[in-house]
């Protein structure tokens, strides 16, 4: 028996009505398992955990490392914003922003002759910041680099040649900006910023082919910020051995502390203590001894600044030497407050005690002081 038109349409009705139900029944749930998984996915620590490895995969060229991003950020991704890179196979940068950290990973060439230019400190090599704490501390466990609370650098030296570095800028830990005595430093965040930064520079030399020598564990930051020594007396760190006493407003030093890795030692002499160590305030003389990576910046630096290389022995607030395992050589330098001819005459003068003694406690030869 034919069905009529009428009969065949109610029939279809019927059908697309039952259809409808069994489609409602059908995706209600799945459109509540759906939220619930997108909602575990957001907000459980497994979700964070498959989210953060999923980033990581190609955030930073992949560089970052899991375990140390993740303590850094506690498992959050938004601050993963910004991923540049720039260069070639033998100098090649890599920045990305990491929680409030700014990171660079660098494969940095040898020598001011390499093709690194003056602006190329900012983006491939650790520099020195003002806006920094003025005493740097080395690395411990074997790792060349240094932290002063903001800036954290480590250099891994390539077999054939080349280094590569990780620089890592912040806002700074200094718990009390106002204290009226030198403040504290929370320890906590140079800490993971110094594993965050050994960590990223093992994996770009597996990744860049630069084969490396690595010490066997993390970096372990030392206590940072200790109230400064006095004028005389001092036996321990890069102001030990000076002749403090030759201008009698020095009242107070300040020096790194001893360690073969670090790539950065300064000794501050002053008088009237500043309230923080970033102040200049009070400041009469400042010697540095920078090694490898941060001797190649400060050269560049200079080279953009006077338009030519400059020479050590022509300039009596500087000197320089060969250290082991260092193709670029050590810059010793020295800076007095007062332009006048007899505080840079001391200068220069304790500036030769200062080179021999960081020269000696290195094993550096060929020291280059001017006469």
């Amino acid at each position: 028996m034919r069905l009529s038109l009428y009969e065949r349409g109610f029939g279809a009705v019927r059908v697309r009505h039952v259809m409808r139900r069994v489609a409602l029944w059908v995706t209600l749930p799945l459109v509540v398992v759906l939220a619930g998984g997108w909602t575990w996915y957001r907000v459980s620590d497994t979700g964070k955990r498959w989210r953060m490895e999923d980033r990581l995969a190609s955030y930073c060229d992949g560089l970052l490392p899991y375990e140390e991003t993740a303590a850094l950020t506690g498992l959050s991704t938004e601050s993963f914003q910004n991923d540049i890179r720039h260069g070639g196979t033998d100098a090649r940068y890599e920045f990305c922003w990491v929680a409030d950290l700014y990171l660079t990973v660098s494969r940095v060439p040898d020598g001011t002759d390499s093709g690194l230019l003056s602006d190329d400190v900012q983006f491939f090599l650790p520099y020195e910041d003002v806006g920094a704490l003025s005493t740097p501390q080395p690395l411990r466990g074997g790792w060349r680099g240094y932290t002063d609370a903001k800036n954290t650098v480590t250099a891994l030296p390539c077999a054939h040649g080349g280094s590569i570095v990780v620089t890592a800028q912040s806002h700074g830990y200094v718990e009390d900006d106002n204290a009226d005595t030198w403040p504290r430093v929370d320890r906590t965040g140079p800490q993971r910023e110094a594993e965050l930064a050994a960590a990223t520079a093992l994996r770009a030399a597996d990744r860049w082919g630069c084969a490396v020598k690595a010490p066997s564990g993390p970096p372990k930051v030392p206590a940072l910020h200790a109230d400064p020594d006095g004028a005389t007396g001092v036996t321990e760190g890069a102001c030990a051995g000076l002749r403090t006493t030759a201008d009698e407003r020095v009242t107070w030093t300040r020096g790194t502390d001893d360690d073969p890795r670090t790539l950065w030692e300064t000794c501050t002499l002053g008088t009237e203590a500043p309230e923080y160590q970033g102040d200049d305030e009070g400041v009469l003389y400042r010697f540095s001894a920078k090694y490898g990576t941060q001797a190649l910046a400060a050269r560049l630096q200079d080279r953009g600044w006077s338009g030519g290389s400059g020479t050590e022995r022509d300039d009596p607030l500087r000197a320089s030497a060969k250290c082991p395992d260092d193709r670029e050589r050590a810059l010793f330098t020295a800076f007095a407050q007062d332009e006048t001819a007899k505080a840079e005459q001391l200068a220069a003068t304790t500036l030769k005690t200062f080179a021999r003694l960081a020269a000696d406690r290195r094993g550096c030869t060929d020291l280059r002081i001017a006469d």
